[in-house]
This record gives C-alpha cells, sequence and structure tokens, in this order.
C-alpha cells in the first residue's frame, strides 16, 4: 500500500480540484432550481468519484485477481475514470466561460481606468444557459463511457478483408486466415462473454489462426482460465502466436530473473496446451496443393521505451526473396522501421499492439484514435512499396476497462490473386 500512497494522494488532488470547479459552475443552477434533491445527487456523485478512486487504487494490489476480484477492480476503475472525464467535460465549457468573463472584467476595468472613471467594475455572474450546455456536453463521454465499460468491451466485431496479391501462389487463392492479438487475459471479468467472442473466431472457418502477441497483462497465470476454451478454436492449417510486449513480465517486479524467466516458459507452455504453436524468432512452411507460402514470426519488437527481443533477420532464415511470406510482428512500428526496407519481400505483416486506444471512432467513411498521434499506422490496413500492413485493434482491453468506439476486432483476411 505504501507505493500506492503517492498515486492514491495525487489522484484524490486532481479530483478535488475538479470537484471545486464543478461546484463553481453547476451551484447557481442548482440553486435556480430550487430543489434540494439535486443537491443530493451532485454529493452523491461527488463521493462516488473519491470511493472509487480509493477501492481501485487499493485493488491493484492483488497479484493474481480471479475474474470476480477483476470484476469489482474493473466496475470502480470504470466508475472512477468515467466520473472524472464527464466532469472536466463540464470543467472545459466553465473555464471558456471563465475565460470570456475574465476577458470582459479586463477590457471594462482597462476602459475605466483610460476615462478616469471611478465607477467599481464587477465581473458579469455565471450564465445559467452555459451550465445548460456544460451538462448537455457532458452527458456524452458519460453515456459513451458507461456503455464502453457495461457492453462495449466485449462487442465483439468481426472485419472481412480481401488482400490482393499478383504473386500469390495460385493454390492459396481465397485463403482465409483469422487474426485476433491483445487478449489481455488478466482484464476479463467474464468468462461466458469471453467464450461467445471465441465462438465467434470459430464460426469463421478458417485456414490459418494467427495471434499477434500481449495474451496477458504481467502473469502466465492469467490465461489458465482461458486455455480449455481457446484450445477449442480449430483451423485447417493449425494455430501460430507470438510474444507481445506485456508477455514478458517487464512491468512488475520479480525475486529474481528466474522466476521472470520461468513465467514467461510457463506462458508459452499455457499456449502449446491452448493448441498454439509459438514462432520464436523462426518461421514455418504452409502448405497447400503444389505451393507453399511460409509464416514468419518475430518477438517483441517496438520503438522505445518498448523492449526489442526481437530479431527479424533469424526469423526469416531460410526464407527465398521471391517466397510469398507473411510475418507477424506485435508491434506495427516494426513495419517501418525494419520490415519495408527488409531485402525479402515480406508481403503482409500482421500487428496488433495499438489496441485503437479503446477509444475513437471506426465507422464507415470516418476512423480516428488519438492514438493515431503516437501509432501513424494504428488500425487497419496499409500499403507500401507493395507491401500491406495490418493492424488489428485487440480482442481484450487494458488500464480502462472498456472500449468506446473502437470495439474488439476479429479480422478475417482473405488471401486473393490478382491486383
Amino acid at each position: 500500500m505504501r507505493s500506492r500512497l503517492p498515486i492514491l494522494i495525487f489522484l484524490l488532488l486532481v479530483i478535488f480540484l475538479i470537484e471545486l470547479y464543478t461546484y463553481s459552475g453547476i451551484a447557481p443552477y442548482i440553486i435556480e432550481l430550487q430543489n434540494h434533491w439535486y443537491w443530493v445527487a451532485y454529493y452523491l456523485l461527488a463521493a462516488l468519484s473519491v470511493i472509487s478512486a480509493v477501492v481501485f487504487v487499493n485493488s491493484t494490489k492483488e497479484k493474481l485477481p480471479g475474474v470476480l476480484k477483476k470484476a469489482s477492480s474493473n466496475v470502480f476503475a470504470g466508475l472512477a475514470l468515467t466520473l472524472i472525464l464527464t466532469k472536466l467535460s463540464f470543467v472545459t465549457v466553465i473555464f471558456a466561460e471563465d475565460v470570456y468573463r475574465f476577458a470582459h472584467l479586463t477590457l471594462q476595468t482597462a476602459m475605466s481606468f483610460m476615462r478616469d472613471s471611478e465607477t467599481s467594475v464587477e465581473m458579469i455572474s455565471r450564465n445559467i444557459a452555459v451550465a445548460k450546455v456544460g451538462l448537455g456536453i457532458a452527458s456524452i463521454p458519460f453515456i459513451s463511457f458507461i456503455h464502453g465499460i457495461t457492453i462495449g468491451k466485449y462487442k465483439y466485431k468481426v472485419k472481412h478483408i480481401k488482400l490482393n496479391f499478383e504473386d500469390l501462389p495460385a493454390s492459396f487463392h481465397g485463403y482465409k486466415i483469422l487474426q485476433f492479438s491483445d487478449m489481455h487475459a488478466g482484464s476479463f471479468d467474464s468468462l461466458e462473454r469471453v467464450r461467445k467472442g471465441i465462438a465467434r473466431m470459430q464460426e469463421q472457418n478458417a485456414d490459418l489462426i494467427l495471434f499477434t502477441g500481449d495474451m496477458v497483462n504481467n502473469h502466465a497465470d492469467e490465461m489458465k482460465p482461458f486455455v480449455e476454451m481457446l484450445s477449442e478454436l480449430k483451423a485447417k492449417d493449425g494455430k501460430f502466436s507470438i510474444l507481445g510486449n506485456h508477455d514478458y513480465g517487464d512491468y512488475i517486479h520479480w525475486a529474481n530473473s528466474d522466476a521472470k524467466l520461468q513465467n514467461l516458459y510457463k506462458l508459452i507452455n499455457y499456449q502449446d496446451q491452448a493448441g498454439f504453436k509459438m514462432l520464436l524468432n523462426e518461421n514455418v512452411e504452409i502448405k497447400k496443393g503444389n505451393d507453399t507460402i511460409r509464416l514468419a514470426g518475430v518477438e517483441n519488437w517496438g520503438k522505445p521505451p518498448f523492449p526489442r527481443h526481437g530479431d527479424l533477420q533469424e526469423s526469416l532464415e531460410g526464407i527465398g526473396e521471391n517466397d510469398f511470406t507473411i510475418l507477424m510482428s506485435h508491434d506495427p512500428s516494426h513495419w517501418d522501421l525494419e520490415v519495408i526496407e527488409n531485402k525479402k519481400k515480406i508481403h503482409l505483416t500482421l500487428s496488433g499492439h495499438t489496441h485503437g486506444m479503446q477509444l475513437g471512432v471506426d465507422i464507415p467513411g470516418l476512423k480516428w484514435s488519438p492514438v493515431k498521434y503516437r501509432y501513424p499506422r494504428w488500425s487497419g490496413l496499409y500499403q507500401e512499396f507493395g507491401r500491406k500492413l495490418y493492424v488489428n485493434s485487440g480482442f481484450g482491453f487494458l488500464g480502462f476497462p472498456g472500449r468506446v468506439g473502437i470495439y474488439p476486432e476479429i479480422t478475417v483476411l482473405e488471401l486473393c490473386a490478382g491486383k
């Protein structure tokens, strides 16, 4: 608890400042309504913000939370973040009004000074209409985040993408690859809702199933409750996986390096039990008829501060320059920094990592998330120099226990011969 005390104090200070400013903006409106129940509702929400923050920070001390414990943690994390962001939206509107009020006061004071007038100048009072506008605007994130926490995080979307390649071996025309990524098993709070997502994968009847990293948050045992249901996933040519940055256990303290390494071995073993062949800087042949394609998997390779355990050249060893090649690499940054310029043509790279920030817009004609300013290749299909990258927005969630606008993704990629 000691290590969490500074975090808790900082969080409570932020909440206090937000509440103070929120009060200054909403008080005139509640006074006008002349109904004490509005005061009761306001103070209850303020208390709930504090309680949620305290409970959530304390709940994170569980090293291996079970699904029920995780459900409790997620509820309070979601409530704390939802209430804070909702009130920040309201505060933004009130702040804009205060800028105007202060500018008006400054201008009137200056004019009074130039006229040498002794008339007192006062700041104009808050406009009740502005408070109403602020409440209306604040309702948007409130409703969106509540939906994201309760429904959005398990609202699985299946995306069907056709990819054309002039040099695709003929036997692989129409070949279906199912990709999912960033499961983050330690974040889930409902086994049954995850089971439904996995069932949707199986319905796709894919030829090949690929998982592109971050099976867990930190501990291998987070995967244990899901091994059996993942083992039920079947594909004609098997299932393959790679490691993501979270799979190495780099973000928590271990008793020693051996304990950390054993955790990694246990995770690889769990994936083996679930029927996934882990590709650790290596590649395999996938045969169909008289044709062959190569599937390579590189360990995590990301931009700092993310670790670089991967070795692309080792992953591609034995692959000819003209072999049709698919690469699994967790972090899409790798594509720009190493893959595009590789002398061996890597036709298709599959990545994850970004989660689409679990927040944004993904509708026909409009696709946006704040994460694009950190990862220009953050979701969907990208093409450069005849090479393609597909970034999956993730199956699970991390940090914020929900998804707003960017829903969990199951991708079905169909390989097609031709332009």
